[in-house]
């Protein structure tokens, strides 16, 4: 079977990835399964990394805000190099209505 969209720019991460999103300047947030989430440019190159315990679940952003969810270790809002951990939680998925989000956890 042949490929049916090329490959037009490659980048390394840590692992599997487990859940993506964009930007609002047009970089893309990718989350894996080693709790490790890395946001790229447009070019490919890395321009953060943050960590979390546990994979990551899902991945959002609402104005300069990336939120992380984890399977263990709740919600993370990270902001350029401050964070906000809502801990004692897990999450599945994270929505975004507006300027609002809704977590699930099915634990």
């Amino acid at each position: 079977m042949y490929p049916t969209i090329d490959v037009i720019k490659s980048v390394d991460i840590s692992g599997i990835p487990t859940a993506t999103c964009n930007t609002s300047d047009g970089c893309i947030a990718v989350g894996d399964g080693n709790g490790q989430v890395s946001i790229f440019n447009v070019n490919g190159e890395l321009i953060h990394s943050y960590s979390v315990e546990g994979k990551v679940t899902d991945l959002a952003f609402i104005q300069k805000n990336l939120i992380v969810g984890s399977s263990i270790s709740g919600i993370s809002i990270f902001s350029g190099s401050s964070k906000f951990h809502i801990p004692n939680a897990g999450c599945e998925i994270i929505v975004v209505s507006g300027m609002n989000f809704l977590v699930s956890d099915g634990s």
